[in-house]
């Protein structure tokens, strides 16, 4: 086993252990995304990829898993992502709430 299908299984595991649900191989906006978390927009493509990057990173947070990363790193990574993605939401649900 590679390190790369050891850290996706480890956030697989991460996702399923914090109740978040993913879908595996999606296209969003011409993209083919490895996992997909809805609840957070959080895109997760293997690798490193520019363009998918430059594609979703102003509606999505792209978030890549290398080669060279260790578990740890990888479920620090996703932690981290997931709770700047909600930050966002939290903000932007709480702005939304202000104007009304």
């Amino acid at each position: 086993m590679t390190q790369t299908e050891k850290n996706v299984k480890v956030l697989k595991q991460w996702l399923k252990e914090n109740g978040l649900s993913y879908e595996e191989k999606s296209i969003i906006k011409g993209m083919e995304v490895d996992i997909f978390i809805p609840k957070v927009k959080i895109a997760v493509c293997i690798g490193d990829n520019q363009v998918f990057f430059e594609t979703l990173k102003k509606d999505y947070a792209p978030f890549f898993i290398r080669e060279s990363e260790s578990e740890e790193k990888t479920t620090e990574k996703i932690t981290n992502c997931c709770i700047q993605q909600m930050r966002k939401i939290h903000q932007k649900y709480s702005s939304l709430k202000r104007r009304k």
